[in-house]
């Protein structure tokens, strides 16, 4: 191989493997007081029963797994067939039902609870509910049996686009991001 081939891909790296693209941080509207301070957007771009998605959130509570996830459609629909398979402070994968088809999803992740309008609030994170039908876990392979075998792997994949705050007050960027592992 000539040097500048060899210094090329040294420096720019392989051309037949690139870099994952990483979500856009930014503020959003949306109440507070019921979904919590961060959101991912998560685009669903083909027509399914389920898809997985991969949220680098770069969360710095402890214990992500033991939250719950909230899941609304675009028109602010809750979906119920929701799936965390799995939660870290670095990233979180979850599948969930596209009920809408396809388009944009909004994964409230750090959804809490308690007084809010007091000089100190008091909050907590709820913990996990299933709220998925059986029927569905079974057929999108993320029930006990399926993801011990990684079927869930063969669903299609959606993309977060976006990590949403729900003002710049809350925006975690890009110091307060927890370390990935990488």
């Amino acid at each position: 191989m000539k040097p500048v081939c060899l210094l090329a891909l040294l420096c720019f790296g392989s051309p037949a493997v690139a870099p994952a693209q990483e979500p856009v941080h930014r503020t959003g509207t949306w109440e507070r007081d019921s979904l919590g301070n961060h959101r991912a957007v998560v685009r669903v771009s083909s027509a399914a029963p389920a898809v997985r998605v991969v949220i680098p959130w770069r969360r710095r509570d402890s214990n992500p797994g033991m939250k719950e996830i909230v899941v609304l459609t675009g028109s602010g629909e809750r979906v119920r067939n929701v799936a965390p398979i799995r939660m870290e402070q670095a990233s979180g994968e979850i599948v969930f039902e596209p009920i809408a088809g396809t388009g944009d999803y909004y994964v409230y992740y750090m959804h809490y609870t308690g007084t809010f309008r007091s000089p100190y609030p008091k909050i907590s994170y709820p913990p996990p509910v299933d709220t998925a039908d059986p029927v569905w876990l079974r057929a999108s392979g993320v029930d006990s049996t399926g993801i011990s075998g990684g079927a869930w792997r063969r669903l299609p994949s959606a993309m977060t686009v976006a990590l949403d705050a729900v003002d710049e007050f809350n925006r975690m960027d890009p110091m307060e991001l927890v370390a990935s592992p990488s």
